[in-house]
């Protein structure tokens, strides 16, 4: 799907970051943000998994502004691998990556077939499936950021926003990571 970014205005306590910021990353490419630190790329980010609301402007996804999805379908639409990478979640591998399902769900509805089968090609996707069991608590920061990516990839979305998604990463993990990222585009 593509994304259109238009004249994006975004404030944090009254503080202009974003001013009119213009964007159009077309369906099925690769699209980054270069820019020295404080510029407001994260922030820009933020905006298109819908983290933040803009002051002005919107974020369309193939001519339909984001605002106006309700959370679930945006999150069908829409998954993140965020700079900040809070929580220690007590869960499981497994558990972390079978929350990216959560947009396909009811309200306490369990995992079918699908979630399982889902789960477990996003886990083989990073290389994760041996940690499956283990604690995410008990992860390298390489390792968590590679389970929060398939459960990026378990959301099965049709735009990943990544911010600085190499991060924690060693050299051979993030190479693995952007020829990953070049086979999943659609």
């Amino acid at each position: 799907m593509r994304i259109d970014i238009e004249d994006l205005h975004v404030a944090y306590a009254g503080r202009t970051v974003v001013a009119g910021a213009r964007l159009i990353a077309a369906e099925g490419e690769i699209t980054g943000l270069v820019g020295p630190n404080g510029s407001g790329k994260s922030t820009l980010l933020r905006t298109v998994y819908r983290h933040l609301k803009p002051v002005a402007g919107r974020v369309l996804l193939s001519g339909t502004d984001l605002r106006r999805m309700a959370p679930a379908e945006a999150a069908r639409h829409v998954a993140a691998l965020p700079q900040e990478r809070g929580g220690d979640f007590e869960l499981s591998v497994r558990e972390v990556v079978a929350m990216g399902r959560t947009p396909y769900k009811r309200a306490f509805a369990g995992e079918d077939a699908t979630d399982r089968d889902v789960v477990a090609g996003a886990l083989a996707d990073v290389g994760m499936e041996r940690y499956a069991g283990r604690r995410f608590t008990e992860l390298s920061g390489g390792e968590r950021q590679r389970v929060l990516l398939a459960r990026a990839f378990a959301q099965q979305p049709d735009v990943l926003v990544l911010d600085e998604p190499t991060n924690h990463l060693d050299i051979r993990h993030q190479v693995e990571l952007l020829a990953l990222l070049r086979t999943r585009r659609r």
